[in-house]
């Protein structure tokens, strides 16, 4: 049987640790692998302690790299990694975005012979890589060569493709992609302040620059200026950004915020509309958990988080033209879509792409290639 390390960032919200905790526990269930979840930092709070016993109570193990700060967690991470796997001995690598495979790849120079030892899998997220470090990304791209690569949508394959070539390295010949898989959400009990007079909007996820929280701040603004008193905003996440949001509810009376929610997946229902006004996306989850509740999603029109909704789909917008984004809300205002339409056509679009034994099949395939 595989042993399989899952490398995240942290056990906390986010695709990639959704993508890698789904992994474990569709392996674990069919007997298929034993897999741990490996994060690069410890996490602390309610809603980690809580995924960490669901993890638990699945027999679904995990570890910690470091307990400190993100730096010097960085640096003593790939010891720490290679301590783990002298000591469990899996035999395949599974990292799950940038950090993870900085960690990885440092861990590759420490002790070239890891290589012999285990196959190494990546599975890109995103988009936008290493944008921010580009010197960082090339140093890290070089010790990975024909690993095995899946992409979490065609524009993230593509973003990989770019950064090697960029970087004058070969693009792995084993690259595909596999869409992340979802199951109907079970809806559970909620305690959001739902309005039944308004329209309820909500947004969920992490509250950084990536997912455009500045841009959300903006158009909540601009929505809330031309229709008074018609929509209320939910707003569910936690990030470096928080500031906006903690200073938009305290201009206006018409935004809630209600910090990390766990499950949240299972509490979309009771919203109207879902707010995705994203900078850059690998393959949104929340998009596909949300076509999935029924919630009509209305979104930036950017590669990555375009593949999670039919063609054509009508409530997406430019994030850099607000006068889209006013004309969608307007367009709900004034009741121009068919709401029930559009539920049952992103519903079944989701259903037939993004279904969970079919993600759980192809990544069988790609580890035992």
């Amino acid at each position: 049987m595989e042993k399989i390390f899952h490398i995240v960032h942290t056990i906390h919200v986010g695709g990639s640790e959704n993508v890698a905790i789904s992994l474990a526990e569709g392996f674990k269930q069919n007997n298929q692998a034993e897999c741990t979840i490996v994060e690069i930092f410890k996490t602390r709070g309610n809603y980690s302690d809580n995924l960490k016993e669901k993890l638990a109570h699945k027999g679904i193990d995990f570890l910690s790299l470091s307990p400190f700060s993100k730096r010097i967690s960085l640096l003593i991470a790939p010891f720490i990694l290679l301590y783990y796997c002298a000591k469990k001995r899996p035999t395949i690598l599974h990292a799950h975005t940038d950090l993870p495979d900085f960690v990885l790849s440092l861990a590759i120079r420490l002790n070239s012979g890891l290589r012999k030892r285990v196959r190494i899998v990546r599975t890109i997220h995103n988009t936008k890589l290493w944008y921010t470090h580009p010197n960082v990304g090339a140093f890290v791209e070089k010790m990975f060569v024909q690993d095995f690569i899946a992409a979490v949508s065609q524009a993230a394959l593509e973003s990989y493709k770019k950064l090697r070539i960029d970087n004058n390295l070969e693009v792995s010949k084993t690259n595909c992609v596999i869409y992340n898989g979802c199951v109907v959400p079970e809806k559970q009990p909620h305690s959001f302040k739902i309005n039944s007079s308004k329209i309820n909007i909500v947004y969920c996820g992490r509250l950084v620059y990536q997912k455009g929280i500045d841009i959300l701040v903006q158009l909540i603004n601009a929505v809330s200026i031309k229709f008074p008193d018609q929509f209320l905003f939910h707003i569910v996440g936690g990030g470096e950004d928080v500031i906006l949001i903690e200073n938009i509810t305290k201009e206006l009376k018409n935004v809630i915020y209600y910090g990390e929610v766990p499950q949240m997946s299972s509490k979309l229902y009771p919203f109207d509309f879902l707010l995705m006004p994203s900078r850059f996306e690998g393959l949104p989850l929340v998009t596909i958990e949300a076509s999935l509740s029924r919630l009509p999603v209305i979104a930036s029109n950017i590669p990555g988080l375009t593949e999670t909704l039919p063609t054509n789909w009508p409530l997406l917008f430019d994030i850099n033209n607000q006068k889209e984004g006013l004309e969608i809300f307007d367009g709900i205002v004034n009741q121009s879509f068919n709401k029930k339409e559009l539920q049952n056509t992103a519903f079944a679009f989701a259903q037939a792409r993004f279904s969970l034994q079919s993600m759980l099949d192809a990544y069988s395939e790609l580890y035992s290639n």
